[in-house]
């Protein structure tokens, strides 16, 4: 099977990320990163007992689509 060119690279961008380490030590998150994600966390959709079941019916649709997903030849 012949492999064209963005899939060669993102192959080769795999296989260079697979020998990355971790950085070794803790993750200092920033301040505006920690600020941001506490927004996000004052949303209306977010806050507690807010119906938040619609997110298991799109990972099942997620997964039935890629369980179904068949390879189209190039061109």
């Amino acid at each position: 099977m012949r492999v064209d060119d963005p899939n060669r690279k993102a192959r080769e961008a795999l296989d260079r990320a697979k020998k990355l380490l971790p950085p070794e030590g803790p993750v200092v998150l920033s301040s505006e990163y920690l600020r941001l994600i506490e927004r996000a966390e004052r949303l209306p959709q977010n806050r507690p007992g807010t119906d938040k079941s619609w997110t298991q019916r799109v990972l099942d649709e997620w997964a039935y689509f890629v369980a179904h997903a068949k390879r189209q030849p190039p061109g």
